[in-house]
């Protein structure tokens, strides 16, 4: 039997495009991004984070030296590890996620290194309501658990589950949770660990 999927799909790179940073570690790690930037950006301008600028061409980085390496904002290595600069930060296109029209990644293992202490934090804080809520009403609520499944189901089944992001799944389930759920409603880290479930064991599925 010829094995149609490529068992490469799905699996983290080492290097990740700054631009789809957040949107990644939201997803992978269930950070909100704007918790993810406040810890991650001084990571970076501090040179904590390994950084990969693709495509540097040494002309492009005035002032230079006079062996032409840029000296200011990028540290030279070789062309395939051209690291951003304290300096360098500065001129950060943070949106677009390049520096001076190149594109610029990071190393993932080392934001996830990074981000230990916020993971730690957004743990804490979901135990921390789910012990709340026992003891003010000695256990928690009983949601519907299965109407939640199910309309994760119509949802999948309407749009291709291989195509959707993970975090529009989330989203989706996210309001509609606080709309039909009993209250309070699942938070949004829990229904973001709910859908990290399934794609986990589709993509062990699909191997």
């Amino acid at each position: 039997m010829l094995q149609t999927d490529n068992p490469w799909d799905g699996a983290m790179p080492a290097w990740v495009a700054l631009a789809e940073l957040l949107p990644t570690i939201e997803r992978e790690l269930g950070i909100p991004p704007d918790k993810a930037a406040q810890s991650l950006r001084p990571a970076l301008e501090a040179g904590e984070i390994d950084t990969a600028v693709i495509d540097w061409p040494v002309s492009r980085c005035p002032p230079a030296s006079e062996d032409g390496r840029c000296v200011t904002w990028i540290e030279v290595d070789r062309p395939s590890r051209n690291a951003v600069r304290a300096k360098g930060w500065v001129r950060m296109d943070w949106q677009n996620g390049t520096i001076f029209g190149c594109e610029v990644k990071v190393r993932w293992e080392q934001v996830v290194r990074a981000l230990a202490p916020v993971s730690a934090e957004e743990e804490r804080r979901t135990g921390a309501m789910t012990e709340t809520v026992r003891s003010i009403g000695g256990k928690p609520p009983r949601r519907d658990w299965d109407a939640f499944w199910i309309e994760v189901a119509l949802y999948v089944s309407a749009n291709d589950l291989f195509q959707t992001e993970r975090t529009e799944v989330q989203r989706h389930m996210a309001e509609w949770s606080a709309e039909h759920m009993e209250d309070p409603a699942p938070d949004l880290a829990t229904v973001r660990a709910k859908i990290r479930k399934l794609y986990d064991a589709v993509e062990r599925a699909r191997k």
